[in-house]
C-alpha cells in the first residue's frame, strides 16, 4: 500500500509485511483503531461548528493513518519478540528433551518425545482456534462496516 504525504512524496506502509505476515494482527490493529473515540468522532456530524474542508479531513485521515501506522509497526515488534520467546522455548524443550533421554535411556526417550509432540500438537491447536476467533472478529467487523456505509 502507497500512501502520497504532504509534500507530494511517496511512501510505502507495508513495504515487504504483506509477503512475509499473517494481516490478521494487522487487520485486528486496524478494527481496534476504526473504533477508538477519535476515529468515531471524526464520522459523526459536527453540531455546533462549520462543516469539514476537505483539506480538514485529509489532515484527519492523514493523522488517523499515521496513528494506525504507528500501531502496526508496535503490534509488529510485539510479533517479533513473541517469535523470539517460542523460538527459545522451544530450544529449550528440545534441550530438556535431549538430556532426559541421556539420562533415562531409549525407553524413555520415545515416551518424552510423544510428551513434545503432543504440548507441540496442543500449542499448535490454540494458535489455529486464536487464529479462528481473529477471523471471525475481522468477518464481523467487515459486516458492521459494510452495514455503516
Amino acid at each position: 500500500m502507497r500512501v502520497y504525504l504532504q509534500h507530494g512524496k511517496e511512501a510505502r506502509i507495508f513495504g515487504d509485511i504483506v509477503r512475509r505476515q499473517p494481516l490478521a494482527p494487522a487487520v485486528a490493529l486496524l478494527v481496534l483503531c476504526c473504533l477508538s473515540p477519535q476515529v468515531c468522532a471524526q464520522n459523526l456530524p459536527a453540531q455546533s461548528t462549520a462543516p469539514e474542508t476537505a483539506e480538514q479531513k485529509v489532515e484527519h485521515l492523514t493523522a488517523a493513518v499515521a496513528q494506525a501506522q504507528a500501531a502496526i509497526e508496535d503490534y509488529q515488534k510485539q510479533l517479533t519478540e513473541l517469535r523470539q520467546q517460542l523460538a527459545s522455548l522451544k530450544q529449550q524443550m528440545a534441550a530438556e528433551s535431549a538430556a532426559s533421554a541421556l539420562a533415562t535411556g531409549a525407553a524413555n526417550a520415545k515416551a518424552a518425545g510423544s510428551e513434545v509432540a503432543s504440548r507441540t500438537a496442543a500449542t499448535l491447536d490454540e494458535i489455529r482456534e486464536r487464529q479462528a476467533v481473529e477471523e471471525s472478529q475481522i468477518a464481523t467487523h467487515d459486516a458492521i462496516k459494510v452495514e455503516t456505509e
